[in-house]
């Protein structure tokens, strides 16, 4: 039985909350596999076995899922709908209410109003593995620029 991992664009994966410390976190899954302190970037990456989660200043800011750490094997769900194995998830995204896709660059597409990032589902020498990213409102200027860069 693959794990779940259900969205609720900017509020929460599961229940992991935008917003929440890493001690919240380890109080309800546990201690990370590693822990990254990226002082370049300002963030703070904690490692699990099947995601990455991101945090500035303290606070959650984003949630990483790719196929390097086993997204394939995870059911992720926004709005009811399964996108991990969805061959049209560009499409079924687009089609959910309040998604405002932006255009695909380099491989990659922002969905500002469900704040997701999806990399490597288009053929893209940038993405060799597909990967989808969940970030907090607060992000939406940093993925604006990553999509522009």
């Amino acid at each position: 039985m693959k794990e779940k991992f259900e969205i609720i664009p900017f509020v929460s994966v599961n229940n992991m909350k935008f917003g929440m410390t890493l001690e919240d976190i380890e109080y309800l899954i546990g201690k990370p596999n590693d822990l990254i302190n990226d002082e370049i970037m300002g963030e703070v990456r904690a490692y699990y076995s099947n995601f990455v989660l991101i945090f500035i200043r303290k606070k959650l800011i984003e949630f990483s899922f790719n196929e390097s750490i086993g997204m394939n094997e995870l059911e992720i769900i926004v709005n009811g709908v399964e996108i991990v194995n969805n061959v049209k998830i560009i499409d079924v995204l687009s089609e959910l209410p309040k998604s405002k896709p932006s255009e695909i660059k380099r491989g990659s597409i922002n969905f500002y109003g469900l704040g997701i990032n999806l990399g490597g589902f288009k053929k893209s020498k940038y993405f060799p593995k597909k990967e989808i990213r969940v970030f907090s409102k607060g992000r939406i200027k940093y993925y604006e620029l990553y999509l522009n860069a």
